[in-house]
């Protein structure tokens, strides 16, 4: 036997009364074409090696593995946004506790304890007071943008996957 032999099987034969049959019937009429030849090892080789369209079910595995990496990798990210923004809150319940401290100390300064004597002038005056309150606007501010920038991030992420993956928004 050849290579071809052992890589083609050997297409059945029909049966004698359906032979019989089909030139009787067909009398006059031209004669049947032979089946077509089945497919090479090659061609076989090529038709595995074409991207699976997202309709098969490689194709919607290899989707959803997608979609959990940028997941898993969306929340790494957000992981460590979330850390910062921690760290930016303690810092800014630092630099209140740090006001308030020094608000307490000028109020001890006064001699009858009164809270009255602190006006707004006597702590624009001292230098680690507005420090602090410039501190607490920054932070602030920090906190938002971040909070902004993270919520952005994650739209854009969708956004860009959905155009990757040519998925529409359905």
């Amino acid at each position: 036997m050849s290579e071809q032999d052992i890589s083609q099987p050997a297409p059945p034969a029909p049966a004698p009364d359906e032979t019989s049959e089909a030139t009787e019937s067909a009398g006059s009429a031209a004669p049947t074409s032979p089946p077509a030849p089945a497919p090479s090892a090659d061609e076989n080789a090529v038709a595995l090696a074409k991207p699976h369209d997202q309709d098969s079910l490689v194709g919607n595995v290899m989707l959803g593995l997608k979609v959990v990496g940028g997941e898993l990798k969306w929340l790494v990210q957000r992981g460590v946004r979330s850390f910062e923004l921690k760290q930016l809150r303690k810092r800014l319940l630092d630099e209140y506790t740090f006001l308030g401290q020094l608000t307490a100390h000028r109020l001890n300064q006064a001699e009858p304890l009164d809270p009255e004597a602190i006006t707004d002038e006597a702590l624009a005056r001292d230098e680690n007071v507005q420090l602090a309150i410039k501190q607490i606007d920054f932070l602030r501010e920090e906190i938002a943008l971040l909070q902004g920038e993270q919520q952005t991030k994650r739209e854009a992420m969708l956004a860009s996957r959905r155009k990757q993956l040519k998925l529409d928004q359905s």
